[in-house]
């Protein structure tokens, strides 16, 4: 069984040497012998500096140059007389491991800047969208909420005080005083009778249902002198108080502008 590989002194492929031990270490334990990649066998040298004195190394047979142990370390760092760690791999493995780590974090800032600029704009398009909201749409709101404010429906007793009329065609020996029919007044439980008012033809007619009063018709008669059918205006002020015709408030006693 053998292994190749280039041992730390090599002169052809010195930057190569992977998987190296001690001569007394991982290799002779397996007994196997590592073989240089020049196809030679590795042989075993023996530090000869101070600092590493007597430890020894696999070594290329064909190393002619240099000192052995120097372009030893070049590769490996002595950590034990059994044991030569690889200081070339274990600076390359860091190397990549800290790149990896510098890529992450770049890629993780640049996903954290993407979304604090999507917040950011966001937010400013939120709150211009609002400020417009309330410049155009709160004038028009609080005319709104005005106008319902003031829609407030009258009430039987509001509606029991108004004049109540029958309405009579006017036969052909009153057809010359210019009228085409009369109003006259129906005693209401208010005790309030009012007087009799003659129509013109171009007002004998409702407002609201726009028909023409026919003989015998209710009508009721607002504050503003406005006329309509009973009916008619009384569905129309128990919702909103005020004349179809003038906007005059039945309860307040008021125009509406």
């Amino acid at each position: 069984m053998s292994q190749v590989n280039s041992c730390c002194s090599c002169t052809c492929s010195g930057n190569g040497n992977r998987g190296l031990s001690s001569a007394g270490g991982g290799w002779k334990g397996l007994g196997v012998t590592p073989i240089c990649r020049c196809g030679d066998v590795a042989v075993i040298r023996t530090a000869r500096t101070t600092r590493n004195a007597g430890k020894k190394f696999w070594g290329c047979p064909n190393f002619k140059r240099g000192n052995q142990e120097s372009v030893g370390c070049n590769y490996f760092k002595w950590s034990g007389e059994d044991d030569i760690d690889q200081r070339d791999g274990v600076i390359l493995s860091q190397n990549r491991e800290i790149c990896s780590l510098e890529k992450s974090i770049k890629l993780l800032s640049v996903v954290f800047l993407a979304f604090d600029v999507f917040f950011a704009i966001f937010c400013v398009v939120l709150a211009c969208l609002i400020g417009i909201a309330l410049c155009c749409c709160l004038p028009c709101i609080i005319a709104i909420l005005y106008a319902v404010a003031g829609q407030e429906g009258a009430s039987e007793a509001d509606l029991s005080i108004l004049p109540k009329y029958r309405f009579r065609i006017l036969s052909n020996e009153d057809k010359p005083s210019g009228g085409a029919g009369s109003m006259v007044p129906i005693e209401t439980s208010s005790a309030y009778l009012a007087n009799e008012r003659l129509l013109l033809p171009e007002d004998a007619e409702c407002c609201i249902c726009l028909c023409s009063y026919e003989d015998g018709a209710e009508l009721h008669a607002l504050p503003c002198n406005h006329h309509f059918h009973s009916s008619c205006i009384v569905k129309w002020l128990k919702m909103n108080a005020t004349c179809p015709l003038c906007k005059y408030n039945i309860l307040k006693g008021n125009e509406q502008v």
